[in-house]
């Protein structure tokens, strides 16, 4: 309370003599305000209690001394406190107050967070969403600034220095609006002053009456003076817009105060003014008194004065020695001289330490300073000491030293006046700076350089001042926006996206007031106009008490990540499917290890369902002997989260264990969290066959590696040779390990391979050069490449490289000069051959234009064509135009289409395009020939080969139905007389009862060839007939086949399944059963095969036939063997029916034969 009233002692003297004239006015605006509320009608007033709410909620300044302030414990007082507690009992209506930085207090007012703001100046812009009552206080706004600090009086006179002013204060527009715009802002008036303190501000507007306390309070009151007031402005009370009945409530409840309340109020924060209108009459009656008194006083005054003038003497010159000890001990010269500089009165020691010239030399030759003073500097130095001396002046200049050095000087003048105000002595302080311009510079080297990496980063960044507007933006950004600093701070929201603004605008807001810093994603429109996604970061830059000084921002360009993510979301809806079509078994698990799903070749493999697989239960598919392990290892890598993989034997559907490779492996979120397990097993049964050939293999990949035409070694940091391959031990002198270059090559290229090492230690970074080294008495060349090889802790441990020899290709570069004049040759020669050939050649942009056409190509077309598929058949468009694409890509590929020439007709060309580089620019090349002859020839053979493919199909129907003749005619003709031969034979026998034992042996073997020759017939008529495929349908016929062929060769014969299948006509059960047997035959003549596997599968619409043996294993020759006509059959009868035969094998994994054939209704097959 006592700074308080030492600041207001200085307001109460301004105030003396308006005392009366705010009496009367109070009075007056009372008796007006009655009026007024006189004239109101009864019904106005009540409408006006209805709307007005029983509480209100009123925010006001917290740093506002004394309108609205905090004590030292934090409680809100003040004028206005006050004010409102008054107001609360003249109404009956409960005041909530609030204090809050005057910024957000007008932030959180507009968001309908308060019902009242006071304390407030009336702008055009508040206006759109305020209502104001007329102002009850005028404030004083001046400029205060340090004691040494000159020139300060107005607006104007700000330019140029840094000016701090409170965030969201009107302050702020005014001062940008007369061009201040070198601006510090702070939250409120108590951190500006805190600033000031600490010197970290010298010039600040703010208004007078919390200026003054805060400073009065902070003890820095006598180190600012302040100018004439710049800004006056009323303070008022505002409500929202539209809320008249509110307005007119608060206006009445303040003009319904006592005066004298008011008053008192005002007298205990400013302090009680004198009422001379009612002392006046006892001030005359002491003034006779005073009078007499005064003349009395007057003699011992007169002796009095002369003791204090004698004091006052030796205090000056005690003043005056004191003064001297300070300037001849500080590093700073002080001097001082005459008005016209004519003559230096004094000059400090420090000037021959900073001038390296002598006092005397100054006050010899009183110009000989300005003299030392740089030449390029000197008429502006000259310029200030001369033109500004009655000013005061604080210039920068370099002096040149005798020696030749140069040092720089901050000199600072300031006027000394007589009583008569007149100048008449220029008194400065100059200082050495040398030191801080060595820092400058290299500070704006630093900035210089930040700026440059700041520009040529691949991402927007920017920079906000601590009142939202953007300062910065980097070259990109203006680059990408098209759009310069100065248009993005009219209309920041012009880049974002409609859709985005509000959304961003908000979040924004919310973020400044939290200080915090955040993300968001939004759209920016390009300077294309094209808007692409970006991830937008923003964080608070803080000085040392915590004050935001600066927003930085980055803009990073996320539309392919965007994009991806859709894919992504589109992947995952069809990723189920995949895992089900997989052939791998996949499957996956909840973060507590808990398995929830298997893919269909899991369930398959197991035989068992998901439900009987999930959660815990997949155990029972796993070899007892495994489980304990298996389970064990999986608990622990669900704790630690740490991959999972484990080898175990697994039953398969039919009860076989087959060895499986477990793997899981776990999917964070962004904070680290597992979300989910994913999981594969792997049949490894082969694998652990295949260790012994992988071992082989890896030997054969070490001796590849010895034999490599390359140089490879390692030295340790003495220089030492640790290792070296097998090129570089062929060489001499490389035998040995654990030397040195220097042991081994002349001095001068050891040091040149040294030095190489040397700098890829210090600069730890690869080195690429080209050395040279002696064998067999002939100079090598090779380009080596040396590269740091670190230790766990990143240090250089050994230095490694490899090298080829390039001696070849150095030799080579001479004659490869020799020959670009051939190359200059052939080009003409290339050249006159595009002119001259019948290929059609041309050149096109990216986008398909035409920039050069061959000759034949005009001739083709009567004109050069714009485009590529200018001339196109509208079918072959679509394909061209995918064709082309891949193109671009860098693909190689065949366009077959066709063109119209010039006279109308169709022509069919092949084209081959190249991606090439034509005059410094990606082109496409293309090159066409016409094929028309060749795709008329090629319908010609198609017609051919679908003719020939009927007539296959007939001459199978005619021999099938030739055979059925044949085994009819052998079964009823020859089987019939074979049988009656029989039965001669054995009347025979009987009739020769008394044949001789020779007789009957021969008749014996007689009857064993005639039976023998039946069961030939029987058999031959089998085959030719196929009666078992006609009397009992494919698969029984099959089954039949399966065993007898079993029978007959001794091989097993092992059916995974046999579905049956009706409804076939006979040219396909007939067709797929020659297939088969034609497959058996060739396993039994080739295969050398111990077991087949045979399934028939009936699926929707489609029947497979799958014929697998344990052979050897048919080859790619034998595949492609066209004389193969056992293969060919199979083929024409598959196709004969619509269907195809695939046949895979491979050295040591057998012969699969696949056939798939549609299942027609019989009615539909044509014989």
């Amino acid at each position: 309370m006592i700074q308080v009233l030492k600041v207001a002692d200085s307001w109460s003297r301004r105030r003396k003599f308006c005392a009366c004239a705010r009496e009367v006015t109070r009075w007056a605006g009372l008796g007006l305000a009655l009026l007024v509320l006189a004239w109101v009608s009864p019904q106005a007033r009540a409408q006006a209690a209805i709307a007005t709410p029983r509480t209100i909620r009123v925010v006001l300044d917290n740093h506002y001394a004394p309108y609205s302030f905090r004590s030292n414990e934090g409680r809100l007082q003040g004028i206005l406190v006050d004010q409102w507690r008054a107001w609360e009992k003249k109404t009956g209506i409960k005041v909530e107050l609030e204090a809050l930085d005057w910024g957000e207090a007008v932030r959180r007012m507009r968001a309908g967070e308060f019902d009242v703001i006071d304390c407030i100046v009336e702008t055009v812009e508040r206006r759109d969403y305020f209502d104001f009552t007329p102002p009850y206080a005028k404030i004083e706004v001046p400029v205060f600034f340090r004691n040494d600090i000159s020139g300060i009086t107005d607006l104007a006179s700000l330019k140029g220095f840094p000016v701090g002013a409170e965030m969201g204060d009107q302050h702020v527009y005014k001062l940008r609006a007369a061009g201040v715009t070198d601006l510090i802002l702070f939250q409120n008036f108590e951190e500006m002053i805190k600033a000031a303190k600490q010197r970290k501000i010298s010039v600040f507007v703010a208004d007078a009456p919390s200026a003054l306390y805060l400073l009065n309070k902070a003890g820095i009151e006598t180190e600012f003076r302040q100018s004439a007031s710049i800004f006056r402005e009323g303070i008022q009370r505002a409500v929202h817009k539209g809320d008249t009945a509110l307005l007119q409530q608060v206006e009445a409840g303040f003009a319904a105060i006592d005066p004298g309340e008011l008053k008192q109020i005002d007298e205990k924060w400013f302090g009680r003014t004198i009422n001379w209108y009612g002392r006046y009459l006892v001030y005359a009656g002491y003034s006779a008194i005073v009078a007499v008194l005064i003349i009395a006083g007057l003699a011992g005054w007169n002796r009095l004065l002369r003791k204090r003038i004698q004091q006052r003497t030796a205090a000056l010159v005690e003043s005056e020695q004191r003064f001297r000890q300070i300037a001849e001990n500080i590093h700073e010269v002080f001097w001082l001289t005459t008005i016209d500089l004519s003559e230096v009165l004094y000059v400090s020691p420090a000037y021959e330490a900073v001038w390296g010239r002598s006092r005397e030399s100054a006050h010899q030759d009183p110009r000989s300073f300005i003299a030392a003073i740089h030449p390029d500097d000197r008429p502006r130095a000259v310029e200030a000491l001369v033109g500004k001396r009655e000013r005061g002046f604080d210039i920068e200049y370099r002096v040149v030293r005798p020696d030749g050095s140069v040092r720089w000087i901050r000199d600072r003048g300031f006027p000394i006046k007589d009583e008569a105000a007149h100048v008449y002595r220029i008194a400065g302080i100059a200082e050495d700076i040398t030191e801080r311009k060595l820092a400058e510079a290299v500070v704006k080297q630093t900035e210089d350089r930040i700026r440059l990496i700041i520009d040529t980063i691949p991402m927007m960044a920017w920079s906000v001042r601590p009142d939202g507007v953007v300062d910065f933006l980097n070259q990109r950004w203006l680059d990408y926006a098209g759009l310069s600093l100065e248009e993005y701070v009219k209309d920041p929201l012009a880049v974002i996206h409609p859709e985005d603004a509000p959304r961003v605008l908000e979040k924004w807001r919310a973020n400044m007031a939290a200080g915090e810093p955040s993300e968001d994603e939004m759209r920016l429109r390009r300077a294309d106009g094209e808007f692409r996604w970006f991830l937008v970061r923003t964080a608070p830059l803080r000085d040392e008490q915590g004050n935001i000084v600066k927003w930085f921002g980055s803009s990073v360009d996320i539309e392919d990540r965007k994009e991806a993510e859709g894919a992504l979301k589109r992947a995952e809806n069809s990723l189920r499917i995949v895992l089900d079509a997989t052939p791998a078994m996949i499957h996956t698990a909840r973060p507590d290890g808990y398995l929830d799903y298997f893919n269909a070749r899991w369930l398959d493999y197991a035989g068992l369902s998901l439900e009987e697989l999930q959660g815990w239960a997949w155990m029972a598919a796993i070899h007892p002997e495994d489980i304990e392990g298996e389970v064990k290892q999986w608990r622990a890598c669900v704790a630690s989260g740490e991959p999972f993989e484990w080898e175990v034997r697994m039953r398969r559907a039919d009860g076989e264990y087959r060895w499986m490779l477990h793997r899981k492996v776990a999917v964070r979120d962004v904070n680290g969290n597992i979300v989910k397990w994913y999981g594969s097993g792997i049949d490894i049964d082969d694998r652990k066959k295949a260790e012994e050939a992988l071992r082989q293999s890896e030997e054969r990949f070490a001796a590849f590696m010895d034999n490599l035409p390359g140089y490879a070694w390692m030295k340790d940091l003495q220089g030492r040779y640790v290792y070296v391959n097998e090129m570089v031990r062929g060489l001499p002198g490389y035998r040995s390990l654990g030397k040195t270059d220097a042991q081994i090559w002349p001095a001068d290229l050891a040091a040149e391979y040294r030095a190489n090492d040397q700098q890829v230690v210090a600069t730890k970074k690869p080195f690429h050069t080209v050395e040279h080294y002696q064998q067999e008495g002939k100079q090598h060349h090779m380009v080596g490449s040396k590269f740091p090889i670190f230790d766990k802790t990143g240090a250089v441990a050994l230095v490694g490289g490899v090298g080829v020899d390039i001696t070849d290709r150095v030799e080579a570069e001479e004659a490869l000069r020799s020959s670009e004049q051939k190359l200059r040759e052939q080009e003409e020669f290339y050249r006159l051959l595009t002119e001259n050939t019948n290929d059609f050649i041309r050149m096109h942009e990216l986008d398909g234009r035409s920039i050069y056409a061959s000759p034949s190509v005009v001739q083709l077309y009567g004109r050069e064509p714009a485009h590529l598929f200018q001339f196109a058949h509208p079918e072959d468009r679509e394909p061209g135009q995918k064709w082309f694409a891949h193109v671009l890509a860098g693909e190689r590929q065949r366009l077959i289409w066709r063109v119209r020439d010039k006279n109308g007709s169709w022509r069919w060309m092949e084209t081959q395009g190249s991606l090439v580089r034509h005059e410094g620019r990606p082109r496409v090349m293309t090159v066409c020939r016409e094929v028309t002859e060749r795709k008329e020839a090629e319908e010609a053979l198609r017609g051919s080969e679908r003719q020939l493919h009927s007539l296959v199909g007939r001459l199978n129907t005619v021999r099938e139905d030739e055979a059925k003749r044949i085994a009819r005619e052998l079964h009823d003709d020859l089987g019939q007389k074979l049988t009656a031969l029989n039965m001669e034979l054995e009347n025979l026998e009987m009739k020769l009862a008394e044949a001789t034992p020779g007789q009957r042996a021969q008749i014996a073997r007689m009857h064993a060839t005639v039976d023998q020759t039946i069961a030939a017939v029987h058999e031959l008529s089998s085959e030719l007939r196929l009666g078992q495929l006609d009397l009992l349908g494919l698969t029984a016929a099959i089954d039949w086949q399966l065993q007898e062929f079993s029978r007959r060769s001794g091989i097993q014969c092992v059916v995974t399944r046999l579905d049956e299948i009706t409804n076939l006509s006979d040219a396909r059960r007939t067709a797929v059963f020659r297939i088969l047997q034609e497959a058996l035959t060739n396993i039994v003549r080739h295969a050398g095969a111990t077991r087949v596997e045979i399934s028939l599968q009936a699926g929707p619409g489609l029947l497979a036939l799958r014929i697998h043996d344990n052979g050897r294993g048919i080859t790619a020759e034998e595949l492609n063997d066209r004389q193969a006509i056992g293969l060919l059959g199979m083929h024409e009868r598959a196709q004969g029916i619509g269907g195809t035969v695939k046949i895979t094998g491979g050295d040591g994994r057998g012969t699969t034969v696949l056939v798939t054939a549609p299942r027609e209704p019989a009615g539909r097959i044509s014989a």
